[in-house]
């Protein structure tokens, strides 16, 4: 009887500590991010703790097929500096950042790209990471946006020189 007990109250226990566990943090999927270059994926997700403030950005870099190649782990935080989303030979292609970013209230995202590789000279493309509840979002417009496709600045004979535009979707 007493071993009957106690092996309720501990499992009683572990589905508590579990549950409580799953509340306390969560993950939510804020974009996904293509480009035309080739056919791999790019998942933006939040990490957020139990009152839903961000603790974390990642990134899970995927294949067409949708398998994972590599994630990115980034405190809050470091928004605000700036984090690299695409990276070609030491140059910074494209790189998110938010000046104003709040972990409660979340901010103005401006991916930071270049748009032509020959002069360096780049372009921004202004988002909204805002807070509805505890669920996060990406606006632009006042839209929703949950994809991102970046589209190539091509020049006759040389090629790829840049990205031209970032469409929200």
């Amino acid at each position: 009887m007493l071993k009957s007990n106690l092996i309720l109250l501990f499992t009683l226990t572990f589905f508590l500590m579990l549950s409580v566990t799953n509340a306390t943090a969560a993950t939510q999927n804020l974009a996904t991010i293509t480009n035309e270059e080739d056919s791999d994926l790019i998942t933006l997700q939040l990490k957020t703790d139990e009152n839903s403030d961000i603790t974390h950005l990642k990134l899970i870099f995927k294949t067409k097929d949708n398998k994972v190649y590599d994630t990115d782990l980034y405190k809050a935080q470091t928004a605000a500096d700036g984090i690299v989303l695409y990276k070609l030979d030491k140059r910074d292609i494209v790189k998110l950042k938010s000046p104003n970013f709040s972990t409660h209230q979340g901010g103005e995202i401006e991916l930071d790209f270049l748009y032509n590789g020959i002069t360096g000279s780049r372009d921004i493309k202004r988002l909204d990471l805002s807070r509805d509840g505890d669920k996060w979002s990406l606006r632009n417009d006042s839209k929703k946006v949950t994809k991102l496709h970046f589209v190539s600045n091509k020049k006759a004979i040389v090629g790829t020189i840049g990205i031209k535009r970032i469409d929200a979707k």
